[in-house]
């Protein structure tokens, strides 16, 4: 999230324009995860890198064959591929 302030005048009319930068999120688990972005199921590890808005997220992985789930925070930026990687077997 970002914070914008602005200084108007009673009765003045402001617009503004805000373009939010989007970027990637890679996910790689071994053997395969579920994932999940901010609580909502994106898909089953393999997949292709996602594009996301910038900011924090909340990436869950979880494999119940295996009975495992890994949570990380990761922060997207305009233009650029976050990875998250997992490796359930270690």
């Amino acid at each position: 999230s970002k914070n914008i302030t602005s200084k108007v005048a009673a009765g003045e009319r402001v617009s503004k324009k805000i373009v939010f930068g989007q970027g990637f999120l890679r996910v790689i688990a071994k053997p395969w995860a579920h994932v999940f972005i901010n609580g909502q199921k994106v898909g089953t590890t393999p997949f292709p890198p996602k594009r996301l808005y910038e900011g924090t997220y909340k990436i869950v992985l979880k494999n119940p064959a295996l009975g495992r789930s890994e949570e990380r925070a990761v922060k997207i930026t305009k233009g650029k591929t976050a990875q998250v990687n997992v490796n359930f077997l270690e």
